[in-house]
């Protein structure tokens, strides 16, 4: 179902499915904080993990006798940060000494803990045989990871467990399980598969407890594997799931292989046939590929295969940056989709949901424990469906923004608020949104994270400190140095990703980076600060960086675009490069005809950027970028050619699509058509300058004041001290426009690439947007630069075919060096 992204229309949709709308405004963030719920959470992330996992473990051993085990209290302490050491008390027991091994998830950490709650190896088992089948069985039909597939896994394995708490075999079934629920997560910045790791450490630290001398079955191998993969143990991973991807093995035990080694590396072609594959082996291909090379060739592949797109495909592409399609298409839709999986979880749990929604909003944001003991209990099941339904409120404010929808944008925050402001995480959500509420939504987060930092996520709580650091007022912000410090748990990579990149975050050593990219070589990011980090105080060359991403390089365009964009190398070096985007992501084939450009090979800028507006599936970015090409085709004669990719680009609806054809109406004298459009731009987009320029142009070929008026009139904006002259003597300039890049194109107008520019045809420029829009005010390829050079005015006159320098400018201030 095809439904426009925006929120009046989810209203109507909610409305259809839960009953009337203002139904969900049953709370407030002005009340959140004493709604929400505060834990007694301890120190740092890692005694709180090794309290969930103690406690979950003491849960599992009083299984044969709840009547009379209450949840005793767990106490830990940090006795060395790394290698870790913790003193662990629970209950009034002797206080037992916890030292990491492998990494804080490791079960071998916790054998101690076992024997301290009186866990003892069981008298006798299920054979071997009994343990294999059931195994086999069990693996084979968790390929299929929905919801509802996994409920039904539960209901069996809690109510075994209840029966045979010291059964190692069901200890194994259930740490794969809580595995496959980590690995459904989908939910951007809100995935957290922290809580079900420590429940499946507990549950494989158990089982080799009650049978110590036990060879793991299938399941708790997988589980383990699974574990190594998560926390970031490629090497290891890959290792252990080796012996997996045996042809002589089952065909359900190759798809988790074959889904937890893509998942390790990121190396999506190590599925031949993704479409034809498992649910669980299509989401890690979809993953990866989503991830290593982009959404919108995953929107191709899906279309080329005829998949449909299912809520786990969904979150994978809704759980980065968009585009319009998916903008389009997806953003409202997987939110109600949500809301139905939140309905059909609570009514498994047997949580009462009436027919409004807020029943099921705060069924959902306050879950308290119901029934007997589950391994997917409903706490931890609707923590999962909360993450996901905040992530899909933030989706849809995104897609507004996409596409581009003012008066949405700004009323977006507000209406989800009333929606959804039962849930506790929706305030973080509704703080990353900006807007006027922004103090108070940031506020609220405030609380949230205050009161649950242990829900919060390293790559959530660098978001949240960013934006309130980006709005600039003051809001009393939890710091996440204490908490998440030391941020490597003894050896695990863990996502470096997220974790160096947030404020205040210490650099590891170079001898633990080293050690954590040997764990994960796959790891681009941290194979790209790696590079920067051997040459400190340097840059890295790019032979140096390829080394360090490795085979990689391969499949990873955001590892090539990285070093593309950021090392310095020739004009040889940037072709390869380019070449390697364009064969990974055809919508990365734009990049290397801008490097064609920007070096003055126009024939092959032009011929790959045809190649690139024709098998481009982003045809909004397309659209916006072919005006220099319709141009150029305009001047070599090739009229028909250009106006068939200026009429296709504003078929596309882009504000820059639409300018293409009505700068190539304008330049063919259609100066009615070209004004039509324009105002087509200025009324849909709010964008006044590209009409302005146009009279600009017309004023030049006339003389006619009048154009002129209209003109400045529409540009007033970007100049508000009307047109100045640029200066011709004295002091360096304060402002103006600096490169960012540079080639032979600028350089045969007669620019350098430390030339500050600070007019351009006798009108003044103190910004990039200024200098666009004298560049956009006329045809002529004749063009004068006034530039500050060797510490003096010069005036710079060239030719500049298409008006188009084929760099990347920006606005130059003193204190920021320009292009060496």
């Amino acid at each position: 179902m095809r439904i426009a992204s925006h929120v009046a229309t989810l209203v109507v949709i909610c409305a259809a499915w839960l009953g009337p709308a203002p139904a969900f405004a049953q709370g407030s963030l002005a009340d959140l904080a004493s709604k929400t719920r505060p834990t007694d959470v301890p120190g740092t992330e890692q005694e709180w993990i090794v309290r969930t996992v103690v406690g979950r473990m003491a849960t599992l051993a009083n299984l044969a006798n709840p009547a009379t085990a209450a949840q005793p209290t767990v106490t830990v302490t940090t006795q060395a940060p790394s290698p870790a050491v913790f003193r662990v008390v629970v209950g009034d027991g002797a206080p037992l000494t916890l030292k990491v091994v492998g990494h804080i998830w490791d079960p071998r950490t916790y054998a101690p803990v076992a024997a301290a709650l009186g866990v003892r190896p069981a008298d006798g088992g299920a054979s071997a045989a009994a343990v294999t089948t059931a195994d086999a069985a069990f693996v084979q039909a968790l390929t299929d990871t929905s919801l509802a597939r996994l409920l039904e896994h539960d209901a069996r394995i809690s109510t075994a467990l209840r029966a045979q708490p010291r059964a190692a075999g069901l200890h194994e079934q259930a740490a794969l399980l809580l595995g496959a629920l980590a690995l459904r997560e989908g939910a951007g910045l809100y995935t957290d598969g922290r809580p079900a790791w420590s429940r499946l450490t507990a549950h494989l630290a158990m089982a080799r407890a009650v049978e110590p001398s036990r060879s793991q079955a299938l399941a708790g191998r997988l589980a383990e594997a699974l574990m190594l993969v998560e926390v970031g143990r490629e090497v290891d991973a890959v290792a252990a799931l080796k012996p997996f991807e045996d042809a002589s093995q089952p065909a359900a035990v190759r798809a988790w292989a074959a889904a937890l080694r893509v998942r390790a590396s990121g190396d999506w072609r190590l599925i031949a046939k993704p479409a034809a594959s498992t649910p669980l082996v299509r989401t890690a291909y979809a993953r990866a590929y989503a991830w290593r090379v982009g959404l919108t060739p995953l929107l191709a592949w899906l279309d080329d295969n005829q998949v449909q797109a299912d809520l786990p495909l969904t979150r994978v592409m809704l759980s980065q940056s968009f585009p319009v399609a998916v903008a389009n298409q997806y953003a409202s839709t997987a939110l109600i989709a949500e809301l139905a999986e939140a309905e059909q979880a609570a009514r498994a749990y047997g949580v009462a949901v009436g027919a409004e929604a807020a029943t099921l909003l705060n069924a959902v944001g306050r879950p308290g424990g119901t029934g007997p003991f589950r391994v997917l209990d409903w706490p931890l099941v609707a923590a999962t469906v909360e993450r996901h339904i905040v992530a899909r409120m933030k989706s849809v404010f995104e897609a507004e923004q996409m596409l581009g929808r003012r008066e949405r944008i700004r009323q977006a925050p507000s209406e989800l608020e009333k929606m959804f402001a039962t849930l506790p995480m929706a305030a973080t959500a509704l703080a990353l949104m900006g807007g006027e509420a922004a103090p108070r939504h940031l506020a609220a987060a405030a609380a949230v994270v205050r009161a649950r930092k242990d829900a919060i996520p390293p790559a959530l709580w660098t978001a949240l400190v960013q934006e309130g650091q980006r709005s600039a007022r003051a809001v009393s912000w939890p710091t996440s140095d204490v908490w998440f410090n030391p941020w490597e748990p003894d050896g695990t990579a863990l996502k470096p990703d997220e974790r160096l990149a947030r404020p205040g975050a210490p650099r590891p050593p170079l001898p633990m980076a080293e050690a954590l990219h040997r764990l994960a070589p796959s790891e681009s990011w941290l194979s790209w600060r790696l590079a920067w980090w051997r040459v400190e105080g340097s840059t890295p060359t790019i032979a140096a960086v390829r080394a360090e991403v490795g085979p990689a390089m391969a499949y990873d365009n955001g590892a090539v675009t990285r070093i593309f964009r950021n090392v310095k190398g020739s004009h040889e070096d940037y072709v390869t490069l380019a070449g390697e985007m364009c064969a990974l992501n055809v919508e990365r084939c734009e990049d290397l005809g801008l490097e064609f450009l920007k070096e003055g090979r126009d024939v092959e800028a032009a011929t790959e950027l045809r190649r690139w507006f024709g098998r481009a599936r982003d045809r909004v970015a397309a659209s916006n970028g072919v005006l220099w090409l319709t141009r150029y085709l305009f001047d070599q004669g090739q009229v028909a050619d250009a106006r068939a990719i200026a009429v296709g680009a504003d078929e596309v609806g882009s504000g820059t699509g639409m300018v293409t054809l009505a700068e190539l109406l304008e330049r063919q004298g259609d100066d009615a058509g070209a004004e039509a459009r324009y105002k087509r731009v200025q009324d849909r987009y709010g964008t006044t300058w590209h009409l302005g320029a146009h009279y600009l142009r017309r004023w030049k070929a006339s003389g006619d004041p009048a154009m002129r008026d209209r003109g400045l009139a529409l540009v007033a904006d970007t100049f508000p001290a009307g047109f100045e002259v640029p200066p011709a003597s004295g002091a360096a300039p304060a402002d103006g426009v600096a490169f960012t890049n540079f080639g032979a194109r600028a350089a045969k107008a007669g620019l350098r690439r430390t030339d500050v520019i600070v007019g351009i045809d006798g009108v003044r420029v103190r910004w990039d947007g200024q200098a666009t829009v004298i560049l956009r005010a006329s045809h002529d390829a004749a063009v004068q630069f006034t530039v500050w050079r060797d510490g003096a005015y010069t005036t710079v006159k060239g030719t500049l075919p298409q008006r188009w320098l084929g760099v990347v400018y920006k606005t130059y201030k003193p204190d920021v060096p320009t292009l060496q």
